[in-house]
């Protein structure tokens, strides 16, 4: 932007000069240089703020937890072969499998 600035810088002393009306301080443009110049700056400043805010990340943190032996109850009230008599075995295989009539 600097180099567009200077290789334009007749122009701008005719245009955009703040001080044409004051010949003695022969400024040619260049407080229009600087105020721009300062705004580039003001803005690309500005956006490393926003960018830098932008990678800040909020992450929960996990608690650790710590499992003791002693707090481990396990009951066994019942047997797995306690309920025996539903599994017993039909006598009666010969009326669920039977050959088709023909």
């Amino acid at each position: 932007m600097k180099l567009d600035l200077e290789l334009q810088r007749d122009f701008i002393a005719e245009v955009f000069c703040i001080n044409k009306d004051k010949p003695e301080m022969s400024c040619h443009g260049q407080c229009f240089i600087n105020k721009e110049l300062q705004k580039e700056s003001d803005k690309q400043q500005e956006t490393s703020e926003t960018m830098h805010k932008e990678v800040v990340l909020d992450m929960p943190v996990q608690q650790d937890f710590c499992l003791h032996e002693e707090n481990i109850f396990v009951e066994y009230t019942t047997s797995v072969f306690a309920n025996t008599e539903r599994m017993k075995p039909l006598n009666d295989v010969g009326q669920l499998l039977r050959p088709p009539i023909v």
